[in-house]
């Protein structure tokens, strides 16, 4: 099933940063959301979003590693 809106994967370990992008964006967007790298990795690849919000920092996780592996991997 296809969402009517555009797809937006939003990856943040902070909940406090989750809750404001949801409140803000949920009216206009299908929001997907992970909480790690792995996970984002897998909803990106299943889902295939428009857009994909990205946090920097994410715990133990480096936003930056994650943004190139989603690059290298979706070539």
């Amino acid at each position: 099933m296809q969402p009517n809106k555009p797809v937006v994967l939003v990856v943040d370990d902070d909940p406090v940063n989750l809750d404001i992008l949801v409140q803000t964006l949920e009216q206009d967007y299908f929001l997907i959301i992970a909480k790690n790298g792995k996970r984002a990795l897998d909803l990106a690849f299943s889902h295939h979003p428009d857009l994909i919000l990205l946090d920097i920092c994410l715990g133990d996780e480096d936003g930056i590693a994650l943004c190139r592996e989603l690059r290298r991997t979706s070539d």
